[in-house]
Order: structure tokens, then C-alpha cells, then sequence
């Protein structure tokens, strides 16, 4: 799993988070709280999220997103540069929102 996290660039810790996985496990270790996982995994249950290429589940607890993006099993760097595309497309509105908000 490689985990990555888009900030605002605002103090505060709110932003985006996004864990890439290949499958419908969520185990982000210490990069979420375990109430955030608690939180992800009912989404990806809800949403039917599987880890297939280019889907996602996602949630929002007021302060911050996160994203889980599916890499699909065994992506090469083509897949991983379309699926970056994708997710750029899906959280920019609201990192824009978000600045709008804050500044």
C-alpha cells in the first residue's frame, strides 16, 4: 500500500487523505486514526468498493476527506498515472472549497 496526503497548505490538519489499496481491505497503519478506518471500511462495504483500477470509496468526517483509490491488482505505471489523473480530478474542488473557506 502507498499512502499519500494532499494538503491545502493551510495550519490547520484538514485536508485530503488517500490510501491506494488493490483489494476492499483498508489498513492504513498509523496514517488515519482507527476511528477513521472504522469509519472507511462502512463506506467501503456501502459503496461495494473492491480495489478494481479507478474506483473509489470515500468519506468525510468535517474536517477531512479520505479517499480510498483502487489500484486494481497488479498496476503498472500507466495505470497508476491515469488513476493519479483521475484523483486529481475528484479532490481539486474541494481543496479549492476548502481554501476558499479558510483563507
Amino acid at each position: 500500500m502507498t499512502e499519500f496526503t494532499f494538503s491545502t497548505g493551510a495550519k490547520s490538519a484538514a485536508g485530503v487523505k488517500v490510501i491506494l489499496t488493490s483489494g476492499s481491505g483498508i489498513n492504513a497503519g498509523k496514517f488515519i486514526s482507527e476511528e477513521e478506518a472504522a469509519a472507511l471500511r462502512a463506506a467501503v462495504r456501502k459503496q461495494k468498493f473492491d480495489g478494481k483500477a479507478g474506483t473509489f470509496a470515500e468519506i468525510f468526517n468535517g474536517k477531512t476527506r479520505i479517499v480510498a483509490a483502487g489500484t486494481g491488482a497488479r498496476p503498472n505505471a500507466l495505470d497508476l498515472q491515469i488513476l493519479g489523473g483521475k484523483l486529481y480530478k475528484k479532490i481539486t474542488p474541494f481543496l479549492r472549497l476548502f481554501w476558499h473557506i479558510n483563507s
